[in-house]
């Protein structure tokens, strides 16, 4: 039904239709010997550019087949790296490749290249994940694929994690002016953010403040409180760089506010951490080691601190690596052994979600420095 479907639908269908028309006003209002000799020869055309059309659809509605079936992997792919179930993805994107691979189809081979990226991440390998997001990037830009400035995005995400701030902010002002070209707002909003948040880190802080309200207003139209208050937390610590306290404070309970809409405890104990410089340095040290020892509280009380690191950066939201049996895509592995296997899987990627882990770090790193500095002033 589908091949007699694409048949009918593409252009030998519609010119089909054009001669069996052809044919029927012949035989209508014609008369004589021309009526038959027309009528029979648009008949002829017809039928024979109709057997055209089914034999020339069949493949495409092959291609459509494997197409779909390719993309259902990449969606399992996805759901499985959100999960942790990293080497189900694995698998699941090996079957999108072949698949994808049967049709000669670039774009689809790229969206595989960008999820091989994300499972790279997950399991800390930024190296190898750069190597994959980079290999999205120039496929899709031969393409001109909306997903374009999605991989430069996460390119410039991982330059950043390596250290390479330059080039990070390069592969994100790219994006930024792809998402906006393309109208894609959610995207932009991100890609503002993590501009601004590299131009802070550079000391641009003219520039930081630009992108980051840019963002904060974005997400604030988009209805998205995590991007907002990330944004907001963002400006929070630039006006504490300038020693503006009294609005890094407020920016700070803002966005505190905006994390607890967004149920995102991580963001609570970073807008606490700058309240507690707030009170420190305006000279009420005892405040401020209240706030810092409560900072530290709320992250010892998680009881998996890499996902909520990870919730925060809007990364996986499960902080390890897990395998999902009974899954037909990955080598069976007997129920008894399967702890055995996961143990192994985990020992294989010890620095499995690194980002989150760096962040937790400069937070704790963060939280000593206030207690001690406030300490001090006591």
């Amino acid at each position: 039904m589908d091949v007699v479907a694409h048949a009918v639908l593409s252009l030998w269908g519609v010119t089909t239709l054009g001669f069996a028309i052809a044919a029927i006003v012949a035989f209508a209002f014609l008369r004589g010997p021309s009526r038959i000799i027309a009528s029979s020869t648009a008949a002829g055309v017809a039928l024979f550019m109709g057997a055209v059309g089914l034999v020339v659809s069949a493949p495409e509605a092959k291609r459509a087949e494997i197409r779909k079936l390719a993309v259902a992997e990449l969606v399992v792919a996805h759901n499985d790296i959100a999960n942790g179930f990293n080497l189900n993805a694995a698998a699941a994107l090996n079957n999108a490749k072949q698949l994808f691979n049967e049709i000669n189809a670039r774009d689809g081979l790229a969206l595989v290249n960008l999820a091989r990226g994300d499972l790279e991440r997950i399991q800390g390998r930024l190296a190898e994940a750069r190597t994959r997001y980079a290999a999205a990037a120039i496929q899709l830009d031969l393409s001109l694929n909306i997903h374009t400035p999605k991989a430069l995005l996460r390119l410039g995400h991982i330059e950043a994690a390596l250290g390479n701030t330059e080039t990070a902010r390069s592969m994100i002002e790219q994006a930024i002016s792809l998402f906006r070209h393309s109208g894609l707002d959610a995207g932009e909003a991100e890609a503002l953010l993590a501009g601004g948040v590299l131009a802070s880190r550079v000391g641009a802080l003219a520039e930081a403040t630009a992108l980051l309200k840019s963002a904060a207003t974005l997400f604030e139209e988009l209805g998205q409180p995590l991007g907002q208050a990330r944004a907001l937390l963002e400006l929070s610590d630039i006006r504490r760089t300038l020693l503006r306290m009294v609005e890094a404070t407020r920016l700070a309970a803002e966005a505190d506010s905006l994390f607890e809409q967004a149920n995102v405890p991580f963001g609570l104990v970073l807008t606490t951490i700058v309240m507690g410089w707030g009170a420190s340095d305006h000279e009420f040290p005892e405040l401020g080691v209240s706030r810092f020892q409560r900072a530290l509280n709320e992250l010892s009380s998680f009881s998996d601190p890499l996902a909520e690191a990870g919730k925060f950066l809007g990364l996986s939201e499960v902080g390890t690596l897990d395998i999902r049996p009974g899954d037909e895509r990955v080598d069976f592995i007997p129920d008894e052994s399967l702890p055995e296997a996961v143990a192994a899987n985990l020992a294989a990627f010890p620095n499995h979600h690194i980002e989150a882990r760096a962040l937790i770090a400069e937070a704790k790193k963060e939280i000593e420095l206030g207690i001690f500095r406030a300490g001090r002033d006591l």
